[in-house]
């Protein structure tokens, strides 16, 4: 009777709201949880010990705090260090890190807060397989997860079907919901009972977690989850807006030396020979170790490149492959194209731009090989996993999670997004250069037909 009024009506949404504390016959004191999701009110009743209603009094200071530091920090891994701080404070949990994940998709640890006792993971990384696609998907959507107790005994939801669409309950966004069996194996094995996962959302997409973890039974109340929860959204605000300033100040410095470049380029006849003026800014403008001219036969080159010959070879294949009408990249450009194989030292990475649409001409940028170590939470290549079950299974929580490491060659510094948009901007402009030469050439060329006719006559 006391819940029925907040229960009608459609006003919950998607994402589990308080409605209150309630106590059972038997004196259990209960938090009440509610949201509609596929065509059914799910109501969750979570034991808590206090009978007060939850107060959110942890919200205010732990926001407060971390928005009054937020503009001291400059840096993303320095925010990121200040909210794993808080919400240690919060939840007394023993360890909280914040990482994020890279391209293929393995978390880096970038921040940690933890007691003594406790194995540090900063500066590692967590492979990808760690976290299967159904749970980032799930991460993307709930942006909150606790498992109190890696132990616990699962309960089945009576009924097993949806009462309206007959179709499996969908718990997707219920916070007691259970988790995989093979997670929580994960857990046991890395010594944790309990833990809680904060995402940080970033543009619409899962741009790292806070991860929190106990090595006992932590049952958490929603109003600190909710603190914490919180706070994750302000750091990803925060991320966000850093990022967009780094990404605009790097755009408008390589902007502006595209500018000045293209403005040198513009005063010559050919536009070949006047590159070869600008070579000291062609490498600032791509952080490159090497730069090269391709003009159909003959071959120009600037810094650490590969000779002639390994640079005609690269632009036959890049011909072959079909890039000959657009900009190409990669930072590891002996694992696709057999012509650099064993060119790592100048060559690892490579930027190419067709500069015509007709001749085999080329500009390329080269970057060296950048060895270096990577530390990983256990073997990334699966050796540390558990055996394979009998009938097999996909996923296998993995056994150690000990400090490994493994050093990284035939890469280079990656090219970044702009730089690569940039490149593409830059061949336009050229092509426009060309087109307007050709243009003045044809004129030229008119003029002088006609002051050859009035010669003749």
């Amino acid at each position: 009777a006391r819940l029925a009024p907040a229960l009608e009506g459609g006003k919950l949404g998607n994402r589990p709201f308080y409605l209150g504390t309630v106590t059972a016959a038997n004196g259990q004191h209960l938090d009440v949880l509610a949201h509609a999701w596929d065509s059914v009110l799910i109501v969750e009743f979570e034991a808590v010990e206090r009978d007060a209603p939850a107060g959110f009094r942890e919200l205010y200071p732990l926001l407060g705090d971390f928005l009054l530091n937020v503009n001291e920090r400059a840096s993303v891994e320095s925010l990121a260090t200040l909210a794993a701080h808080h919400v240690r404070s919060v939840t007394g949990y023993g360890r909280v890190m914040v990482y994020q994940f890279d391209p293929d998709g393995h978390g880096h640890v970038m921040a940690e807060s933890k007691e003594d006792d406790y194995v540090s993971y900063m500066g590692q990384r967590f492979p990808a397989s760690d976290i299967p696609a159904q749970a980032r998907d799930l991460y993307t959507l709930q942006h909150i997860r606790l498992i109190q107790d890696a132990n616990y005994v699962p309960a089945p939801l009576v009924p097993a079907r949806n009462p309206v669409t007959g179709a499996p309950n969908d718990l997707s966004f219920a916070a007691l919901r259970s988790v995989s069996p093979v997670h929580l194996q994960y857990m046991r094995n890395m010594g944790t009972l309990a833990s809680m996962s904060v995402s940080l959302i970033v543009k619409g997409k899962l741009w790292g977690l806070i991860s929190c973890h106990n090595a006992g039974p932590a049952p958490l109340e929603f109003e600190k989850r909710t603190a914490c929860e919180q706070l994750g959204q302000v750091l990803a605000l925060c991320i966000e807006s850093r990022e967009d300033a780094a990404e605009l100040t790097f755009r408008l410095e390589v902007r502006r030396m595209m500018v000045e470049m293209l403005g040198n380029l513009t005063k010559g006849a050919n536009i070949i020979d006047n590159m070869r003026g600008v070579f000291p800014e062609l490498l600032r403008f791509a952080r490159a170790g090497g730069v090269a001219i391709v003009a159909n036969e003959r071959v120009l080159t600037y810094g650490d490149t590969p000779d002639d010959d390994a640079i005609d070879a690269i632009v036959a294949w890049l011909e072959q492959q079909g890039h000959g009408a657009e900009v190409f990249q990669t930072d590891s450009l002996g694992t696709v194209c057999p012509a650099a194989v064993g060119l790592e030292r100048n060559a690892a990475g490579l930027l190419a731009m067709p500069i015509s649409r007709v001749h085999r001409h080329y500009l390329l940028w080269f970057r060296p090989e950048r060895v270096h170590t990577i530390e990983w939470a256990g073997n990334p290549r699966g050796k540390d996993s558990a055996p394979t079950p009998d009938p097999p299974t996909q996923l296998r929580p993995r056994l150690s999670f000990d400090a490994w490491r493994e050093e990284i060659h035939g890469v280079s510094l990656p090219w970044h997004v702009a730089e690569v948009e940039l490149t593409g901007e830059f061949r336009s402009a050229l092509l426009g250069i060309a087109l307007e030469r050709a243009e003045q050439m044809a004129e030229l060329a008119e003029e002088l037909g006609r002051a050859n006719k009035e010669l003749e006559a």
